[in-house]
């Protein structure tokens, strides 16, 4: 079985064959080694660097003008560049080749100076870049760890002090970071330090800083302790910081998207449970992480099956099955994961667009378990 090395940060660099010089051609299942969702669509990274996408393609999300239809529910190949990174927002993506080089594809505000929809990769700009993270709007680090950030600022979400549209990657402070997550319309990053930030629209306190209201327009320290990794959904934010894997949420929690038992929302970092985690994602409403025992746990709204069950929502942890897991992500309304057993794909829930990648779609294609995803080849 081939090593596999895989990242929260999704960061990958590195030089394999390519399928289009006569080396081995990898399909999505046995050879991911990185899976995304986001939205209503679903990417993965193979062992040599191929980018398969699923789902939704109302606006070229797709990355290919070979293909007219709204979407499509199995794996199709995006571009020929050799990829490290993607990221996924609701009407365009954004991936990093091993070149670390950006580029994107779909609709908005993708960096290349205008509004524009692009059915196949653009590059965007000369710099080269470690990580990406998109909803509505980019942000991203270079390879000097500094910040960048463009597209839509209504709320001062990209956190240069205004609210003004960027068109291009701007860049945000001179200090160096080691992650940023964005979200509908606020922003939380880790610097260097570990030290955690937060910015933009500031509902139900989403940003915790202790108030409810307004909105910072450039980075606001939240705390001072050391960060293992964050993630943002609908209105709310969580973290799990690094000194003992303790995981943290704040926001709104009306669907206990917490899991600490409450729907009650909070303006600060607060503690959930006393359990040990090492991976965390959250989707609009829902949210599924991964424990020390690698097992998957998911809580928060369940209209669509994407906790991994029958509708029901679930104000606690609950587990996805008895398999153990490498890495978890959620999209709007569905799940995905690589198991560790076959290091195959699965996903789960919403499945309008074909984002569960088994083949079908529709109003009532909905999976309540982890569901195997279409190997293309």
């Amino acid at each position: 079985m081939k090593q596999i090395i895989l990242s929260v940060i999704f960061v990958l660099f590195g030089a394999t064959c390519s399928p289009f010089d006569g080396g081995p051609v990898y399909g999505v299942q046995n050879d991911s080694i990185i899976i995304k969702a986001g939205g209503h669509n679903t990417c993965s990274i193979t062992v040599d660097n191929t980018l398969y996408c699923w789902g939704r393609n109302t606006h070229g999300q797709l990355g290919s003008d070979k293909y007219t239809s709204d979407f499509l529910s199995t794996p199709t190949q995006v571009g020929y560049q050799s990829w490290a990174a993607i990221a996924l927002g609701d009407f365009h993506i954004c991936g990093i080749t091993n070149e670390k080089s950006l580029y994107c594809w779909g609709s908005g505000i993708l960096g290349n100076e205008v509004y524009s929809e692009e059915q196949n990769p653009v590059k965007i700009g000369n710099d080269t870049w470690l990580k990406i993270s998109r909803s509505s709007y980019t942000c991203g680090i270079n390879t000097e760890q500094k910040l960048f950030c463009w597209g839509n600022n209504s709320f001062g979400q990209l956190g240069d002090g205004t609210t003004e549209n960027k068109m291009v990657p701007t860049k945000i402070g001179d200090d160096t970071w080691h992650d940023v997550v964005v979200g509908s319309s606020h922003t939380c990053g880790i610097r260097t330090d570990k030290t955690l930030y937060c910015w933009g629209d500031n509902s139900y306190g989403k940003l915790g800083d202790g108030s409810t209201y307004g909105q910072k327009n450039t980075p606001t320290k939240i705390s001072d302790d050391a960060w293992q990794a964050i993630t943002i959904g609908g209105e709310f934010s969580c973290g799990i910081k690094e000194l003992d894997g303790s995981r943290y949420c704040w926001g709104w929690n009306e669907f206990g998207m917490f899991g600490d038992g409450t729907t009650d929302s909070e303006n600060v970092p607060t503690k959930t449970d006393d359990d040990v985690w090492v991976e965390i994602s959250a989707g609009w409403r829902h949210v599924c992480g991964i424990k020390s025992d690698k097992m998957i746990y998911c809580w928060g709204i369940n209209g669509n099956g994407q906790l991994g069950s029958r509708p029901e929502n679930k104000i606690v942890p609950t587990k996805v099955g008895s398999d153990a897991w490498r890495t978890i992500t959620t999209g709007s309304t569905h799940s995905c994961g690589i198991k560790e057993l076959d290091n195959k794909l699965y996903c789960w829930g919403d499945n309008d667009f074909g984002e569960v990648g088994d083949g079908t779609s529709g109003d009532d294609a909905d999976k309540y378990a982890p569901t195997l995803v279409v190997d293309p080849f």
